[in-house]
């Protein structure tokens, strides 16, 4: 039988230099792992902020009014402070000042101011509205969102000219129609349930549901459910109608 080597005894230098080795091995580790925890640190405050400033949040580039599924209404406002009719601060004032002494007066929260800011010589706006009366009430514009039967116990006439929307999300001038003809009679009637929004306002307009057909005149649609409305100048502004399902 071979005999096994006898193992050499470390010595006390060398016991104590292998010490020294792993403490700095153990010192190398909890730095990097302090300075991986200060680099996620870092990053979740930097998103934290981002987030609170709104930089991840999709914002529309132009006025735009939302109908939410849940009801309330969201108002986007884009305004340019480059030819001096706006200073950004007064008018930061002037919004705060109209949503509280409306909140006051009514249900605490029913108009929410959710971001102002401001970004070279643009000021973005967002304020949501309890619901399309709050809306009403509070801007003074004629809105109303409901079903077609509603509208016209409302007193809506639908005696205007509707353009249809095409497959191609085009509308055109051949597809104009009354709301007599094929709106809401014979066979091509539309879904029971259709809605429609009626306003009285020049803006964007994206509402909680697929656009059916909008009213002829000053309209375009961007998507299935966005339509952009120019119809006259501020002050004669006409009614338009938007179908959706």
């Amino acid at each position: 039988m071979r005999e096994q080597p006898k193992r050499r005894k470390r010595s006390q230098e060398e016991l104590r230099l292998l010490r020294e080795k792993r403490r700095r091995q153990i010192i190398r580790r909890r730095r990097r792992a302090l300075a991986l925890f200060l680099l996620l640190l870092a990053v979740a405050v930097g998103f934290g902020i981002a987030a609170f400033l709104g930089v991840f949040e999709k914002r529309s580039d132009e006025n735009l009014l939302s109908l939410k599924s849940d009801g309330t209404v969201v108002y986007e406002e884009v305004a340019s402070l480059k030819d001096g009719k706006y200073d950004a601060k007064e008018l930061k004032e002037y919004v705060t000042d109209q949503i509280d002494v409306y909140n006051n007066s009514h249900s605490d929260g029913d108009v929410k101011l959710n971001r102002y800011s401001v970004k070279k010589d643009q000021v973005y706006v967002r304020t949501t509205y309890k619901d399309i009366a709050t809306y009403r009430d509070f801007t003074g514009y004629e809105i109303f969102d409901g079903t077609v039967a509603q509208a016209k116990k409302a007193g809506y006439d639908f005696s205007d000219t509707f353009k249809l929307k095409s497959r191609k999300l085009k509308l055109t001038k051949d597809s104009v129609v009354s709301a007599d003809a094929k709106m809401f009679g014979g066979d091509k009637k539309p879904a029971a349930g259709m809605r429609v929004l009626i306003i009285k306002e020049n803006t964007a307009v994206k509402v909680d549901g697929e656009i059916y057909a909008v009213s002829s005149t000053g309209t375009k649609l961007k998507d299935e459910e966005t339509v952009e409305i120019a119809s006259g100048d501020e002050d004669d502004t006409l009614l338009t109608y938007i179908f959706y399902n």
